[in-house]
């Protein structure tokens, strides 16, 4: 199958599938603002989550990626919602502010997996400023579908800038950036922002 970027895996049902750039359970149901990619490189673009899509997987490998979607709208909510309570606390009198908080669980190795996958869904055939389009290597591939373990170093960071005195902003805003191996435009990984949270997914390891 042409439209299927884990396609080295051999086993390809042969049903095309849309597949959203970002997983849909992140997206909610409002309308989403685009730029960046292809058909929306230099200009914002309104458009609703059922059609912030692409046919990039096959019907059989978009669906076993739906355990490693559903981690990564969770680890998004959970990061969020530490954000808010600490947040909240901050702003308590030190007489009001409660003893403990409550334990954010997120499942950090699915997490490492989707956020890999959705760089993928965004670099994808991506032959931006005229470079040849991008596939992914079975060796990433398979890193998506946790059939290898990661090199030494390599995988998920993460890190905030939590500001206690920042209100929280809108949980509509997400960016997303390709990281690239020295030196090329081949891709290594990417980063993704949703307010004060960072995620970047590595396979070279970071300074």
């Amino acid at each position: 199958m042409r439209d299927c970027w884990a396609k080295c895996l051999g086993d390809c049902d042969g049903k095309q599938s849309s597949e959203h750039y970002i997983s849909a359970n992140i997206l909610g149901q409002g309308p989403v603002t685009v730029r960046g990619l292809p058909w929306c490189r230099d200009e914002f673009k309104t458009i609703s989550p059922a059609n912030f899509v692409r046919n990039m997987l096959c019907k059989r490998h978009n669906e076993e990626l739906s355990p490693v979607d559903d981690a990564g709208g969770n680890a998004w909510r959970e990061l969020q919602a530490f954000a808010a309570s600490a947040k909240r606390a901050a702003s308590l009198p030190k007489e009001a502010k409660p003893a403990s908080m409550r334990l954010q669980a997120i499942d950090g190795p699915r997490l490492e997996r989707w956020l890999l996958k959705t760089i993928t869904n965004i670099a994808y055939l991506n032959d931006s400023e005229g470079e040849p389009p991008w596939t992914p290597s079975c060796e990433w591939v398979e890193l998506i579908f946790g059939l290898r373990t990661w090199p030494d170093n390599c995988g998920l960071y993460l890190e905030t800038n939590l500001s206690l005195g920042r209100p929280l902003e809108s949980d509509s805003y997400i960016s997303a950036r390709i990281l690239t191996y020295p030196g090329t435009k081949d891709p290594c990984g990417g980063q993704m922002k949703l307010h004060d949270w960072g995620l970047t997914v590595s396979l070279t390891p970071l300074s």
